[in-house]
């Protein structure tokens, strides 16, 4: 996370010229100033919108750019579509984020935007996100993949203008079936429905209980269940060990990761827990969007829900989750389920990996696979490593398929990764898994 003052972030050398482009001068004003705290970033530019912008870009020559997305004159997601050709430059955004900007979030993620800072406000301090977009900053300019992070995730974004206002965005189901591994995907056409020793570190890592704040704010976050998907029948997943889980972390990069090794597992899987480092507000649409792309059940988790075979659950955006043992009560069966609360962030971050490795590997033991994504920063190195203390499996994104290689490299650094592999193994290997801790 950062590094020592006057270091070069730049690949070419010297600081990172970054450039900033927003229609409030209040705003302009501000992330200069922030940006300027920071010895390796400078600013060399601001602009208005993107048409000004696009006419500065050949005599400022930024390393990367900070962009908003609602502006006059043109809007940043069609100015991001139109950098793909001649200048394929690295894109951070800093937007108001709310529930009604989560779809355009989405898209600016899909058409190329590196990552996503949500600017001062509610939850959000000045302070807190300048340091978010110091460090993005720089993991941007280092990183040889920044210019252009679409792809898979892409394919989840419907482009008429209608369903971007959020009109007529359902479209008819298709049958499950097989065939979905690693191909381009399109709304239109795949929309498918459907006694070990514990470890020392997870038990150290583990003991973070909720505050006081977080239980009373988790409880309000069940309020609101949205419609899922059918419930599958028993008989088809039977097999399971009660406390095998899959636990995954991500961040700068994890979405489009996500949106390739999702739609490629099967429904018959354990519960698949998942931090992604994400806004609030943003969590719930981009579960959605997972959801119309998988044969599992893919939902934002809310406080207290079961982790089931065949249901994936994202952590909700400013909401560390945590794997607890349920016991048998009330007629319903003993099981894990998921606590959200609203501690202390860990690395800078809420949710963070870290938490809800820790909690697995303390209950779930040798059960426990674990999976380090992209991402900047070290979070989930030692939430990894209570995994593989725990003789549970560990698996680390390899560099070359990584948009930031930060989180990965810290794990396998640590020795907490049995296994290195590229993104396109990952699924693959995850059903492996799977299937060989199955009885018989």
């Amino acid at each position: 996370m950062g590094g020592a003052a006057g270091a070069s972030f730049n690949p070419r050398g010297g600081k990172v010229r970054v450039m900033i482009v927003d229609d409030s001068a209040i705003v302009r004003r501000m992330t200069s100033d922030l940006l300027a705290s920071d010895p390796c970033i400078e600013v060399v530019g601001t602009a208005i919108d993107p048409i000004t912008a696009r006419d500065k870009l050949p005599s400022l020559r930024p390393d990367v750019l900070v962009l908003d997305i609602e502006m006059p004159r043109m809007d940043g997601i069609t100015f991001l579509r139109s950098m793909r050709g001649p200048y394929p430059l690295p894109v951070v955004i800093l937007s108001s984020i709310t529930t009604q900007g989560s779809f355009s979030a989405m898209e600016a993620l899909a058409v190329g935007a590196f990552d996503i800072v949500p600017k001062p406000g509610g939850p959000h301090s000045v302070a807190d996100v300048g340091s978010e977009l110091i460090r993005k900053i720089k993991a941007c300019a280092q990183s040889r993949a920044a210019a252009g992070c679409g792809g898979v995730l892409e394919a989840m974004i419907p482009h008429e203008s209608a369903l971007l206002r959020g009109v007529g965005r359902a479209a008819p189901a298709r049958p499950r079936g097989a065939g979905l591994m690693y191909r381009p995907v399109s709304l239109a056409q795949t929309r498918v429905r459907g006694g070990l020793p514990r470890s020392e570190t997870a038990v150290r890592l583990a003991r973070g209980g909720a505050g006081r704040e977080g239980s009373a704010s988790a409880s309000a976050l069940a309020a609101a269940v949205p419609p899922q998907k059918p419930a599958l029948a028993i008989g088809r997943l039977a097999g399971f060990h009660p406390r095998q889980v899959i636990v995954i972390g991500a961040s700068t990069g994890g979405t489009e990761a996500l949106a390739r090794i999702l739609p490629a597992l099967p429904e018959a899987m354990p519960p698949i827990c998942i931090v992604q480092h994400i806004p609030a507000h943003f969590s719930r649409y981009f579960a959605e969007r997972l959801n119309d792309l998988c044969r599992l059940e893919v939902r934002e988790a809310v406080d207290g829900d079961a982790a089931l075979p065949g249901r994936v659950l994202l952590a909700p955006g400013d909401y560390h989750m945590r794997l607890v043992w349920q016991e048998a009560h009330g007629g319903e069966a003993a099981g894990l389920r998921v606590r959200l609360d609203q501690s202390e962030r860990v690395w800078h971050q809420r949710p963070a990996v870290d938490p809800l490795f820790a909690s697995a590997a303390e209950l779930c033991e040798r059960r426990t696979l674990g999976v380090v994504l992209t991402g900047m920063g070290t979070d989930g190195a030692e939430g990894l490593k209570a995994i593989h203390e725990a003789r549970g499996q560990t698996v680390a994104q390899n560099e070359a398929s990584c948009v930031v290689f930060g989180m990965p490299r810290a794990a396998i650094a640590l020795g907490a990764a049995d296994h290195v592999l590229d993104i396109m193994a990952i699924a693959p290997f995850m059903e492996q898994r799977v299937r060989a801790l199955l009885p018989g």
